[in-house]
């Protein structure tokens, strides 16, 4: 009678404990004769173990190891979250053992030798713990089988790194356990091995639930700083493409002077903030020609020779140079009177011309510029025109004089 009721608290833990490792491996669908199975192939082996007198240690050792086997066989996921499954189920089956063992030892005043595996010995009382041990243990995984939220454990199963560390935990507490079935081959009825042994299984139940708390908060950390890292990845690819976005609405392709859009909020801050600046608007000469006879390979040189020479009299991170129409530029001397601005506009062109009619460029190259000042304007298009009007003129004067 007692070994039918040992079997159906083995079956009742066996049972819920596939139930439970189920949800957390997310594994639906357990065939009930695979459950049965393991039952069946787990009780035989207890029972062999027994006539065969194992250490308890040989035994739970052995119990393990078929554990796992059995679970990676019904579940064939990945060999840490079924070790990790098969451990706690072991862990938790052990310690409640080990604990009803002993409080029965003080109940009814027997040595903890009376628990051993010598089931043969008239005075064992071994079955009566296994019963109420796989009973509870039977009862925490059907609570936890019953429970609707099981998302904690697995958010740690799912986490290699963190899954290592509970791992190593949880071995490190099955060791500490399997010591303590040294105490059932001591002689002697001593109440103190009795308290210690309680104590021992009853600090690694709370052990492992603080650990796989604590591992879960790990998980959740980890979580949070690659969330974070993505957040700030994204926000950098962001501003990056919101920076490419600027380049592709604000700048010219071939020179890389901003354009004409570009130029116009450029001036319009100026104006709106009141700064002292010159705004010199500034033409190629002879350009058409050079595309029509040489190609626009040899006009774009003539673009990029004028842009290089423009921008050696322009100071960095002050003033600006803009591409406002094919052959049209617009150079923003900031805090510049205009006789500074229109000397170094000079010796820009001064420069270019020299450059012109050489074996790299064989062709004229000059520039003719309007330059006005913009302090106290407040009309940006009445400005452009200005300075367009006073380079036109320029631009007249010198094809007058060719």
């Amino acid at each position: 009678m007692v070994v039918i009721i040992v079997s159906i608290a083995y079956f009742y833990y066996n049972w819920y404990f596939f139930k439970y490792a189920e949800d957390i491996l997310e594994k639906p669908g357990t065939r009930t004769r695979d459950i049965v199975l393991s039952f069946f192939i787990n009780y035989a082996l207890f029972y062999v173990c027994t006539i065969l007198q194992f250490h308890l240690i040989v035994n739970w050792s052995i119990f393990f190891f078929f554990l796992l086997a059995e679970t990676v066989f019904i579940y064939r996921g990945r060999w840490l979250p079924d070790a990790a499954a098969a451990l706690g189920g072991t862990l938790i089956g052990l310690a409640l053992n080990i604990l009803f063992r002993d409080v029965l030892a003080i109940l009814m005043n027997v040595p903890l030798a009376a628990f051993d595996n010598n089931t043969a010995s008239p005075g064992n009382y071994k079955r009566y713990p296994i019963i109420l041990g796989f009973a509870a243990a039977g009862l925490v995984f059907q609570a936890a089988h019953r429970r609707s939220d099981r998302s904690r454990v697995k958010v740690i199963l799912k986490d290699q790194k963190n899954l290592h560390f509970l791992a190593g935990l949880m071995v490190v507490m099955y060791a500490y356990l399997c010591l303590n079935l040294l105490v059932y081959y001591a002689p002697g009825n001593s109440l103190v091995l009795k308290l210690w042994t309680i104590k021992s299984s009853v600090a690694v139940l709370i052990g492992f639930g603080l650990a796989a708390v604590f591992t879960y908060r790990m998980c959740m950390l980890d979580k949070y700083r690659r969330e974070n890292l993505e957040t700030r990845q994204a926000l950098e690819n962001e501003k990056k493409e919101e920076q490419e976005l600027r380049s592709v609405i604000y700048q010219d392709p071939l020179t890389g002077c901003g354009n004409r859009l570009g130029a116009r909020k450029a001036i319009l801050n100026a104006i709106r903030e009141k700064r002292d600046f010159c705004l010199c608007f500034v033409d190629l000469n002879g350009l058409k020609p050079v595309n029509d006879n040489l190609g626009h390979s040899r006009g774009d040189d003539y673009l990029l020779a004028a842009v290089r020479h423009l921008r050696s009299q322009c100071r960095k991170d002050c003033d600006e140079i803009f591409r406002y129409g094919g052959d049209e530029f617009i150079v923003i001397y900031y805090d510049t009177g205009l006789k500074t601005a229109e000397e170094r506009m000079r010796r820009a062109a001064d420069a270019l011309s020299a450059e012109g009619n050489s074996e790299a460029y064989p062709f004229p190259m000059s520039i003719s510029a309007g330059i006005v000042e913009g302090r106290g304007r407040t009309d940006l298009d009445g400005l452009i025109e200005e300075a367009d009007r006073r380079m036109y003129k320029e631009k007249k004067a010198f094809s007058e004089k060719v």
